[in-house]
């Protein structure tokens, strides 16, 4: 069931990342995308989306196309950018069988999206700035098994000596770059408690780094 994979998606992500999960699209919804892209969404993508629309989760530092990260609202899908299936060499009716579905707004000097294959399914990855396209397999497997790398992000901040503020005040610039109300009210729900989260990440981090500094040593931690 969509539950279930959904559950396991987030069970992965961690419990503490719980309140940044959206709620899913509407079969409203789906068929206002299908009418307005011109595709049949597959009934078993159509199912999944309607459990949940991904996370916003901010991805500093390592660049990814992760669910929690990319996935959008289907409200929000949209065909691909011109410039890219320009660069690509698509003919039309390649065009017309993919759709944007999702994108790393912190990526936004690369270009980094992700795209649906209407016909079957399947998602593929993005740098429009190369360009790659690459398969990340069906929409189930991409949910399943592809996850932010939230130890190495938080390495990268503790690297260049940020905190969650920053990191928060970083991800708002980028929203803000290409204005979304749907991105921005969710962002805005949930940026206190995003911060206070990953705060506490980093100071057990930082704790546990001094530890081993003075000679300690924590052989449950991964960094």
């Amino acid at each position: 069931m969509a539950q279930d994979v959904w559950a396991q998606v987030k069970a992965a992500l961690g419990a503490e990342w719980s309140f940044m999960w959206m709620a899913g699209s509407t079969s409203m919804e789906c068929d206002a995308a299908e009418s307005r892209l011109g595709v049949k969404i597959p009934p078993r993508v159509r199912e999944l989306m309607s459990v949940c629309s991904g996370a916003g989760l901010p991805c500093f530092g390592t660049l990814g196309f992760s669910a929690e990260v990319t996935l959008r609202p289907v409200s929000m899908w949209k065909a691909m950018p011109e410039f890219v299936t320009e660069a690509l060499e698509w003919d039309a009716a390649q065009v017309k069988d993919h759709v944007l579905i999702g994108e790393n707004v912190e990526g936004a000097d690369y270009g980094l999206y992700v795209a649906l294959q209407a016909s079957t399914g399947d998602v593929f990855k993005c740098t429009a700035n190369i360009p790659d396209f690459s398969p990340l397999g069906s929409f189930e497997h991409w949910l399943a098994t592809l996850r932010a790398d939230i130890p190495a992000m938080a390495a990268e901040l503790r690297s260049a000596d940020e905190d969650a503020k920053a990191a928060a005040e970083r991800h708002r610039f980028y929203l803000d770059l290409a204005p979304s109300e749907v991105l921005q009210e969710h962002w805005k729900s949930i940026e206190e408690k995003y911060i206070a989260v990953l705060q506490a990440l980093l100071d057990k981090k930082r704790a546990r780094t001094e530890s081993k500094g003075e000679g300690g040593s924590d052989p449950s931690d991964p960094g």
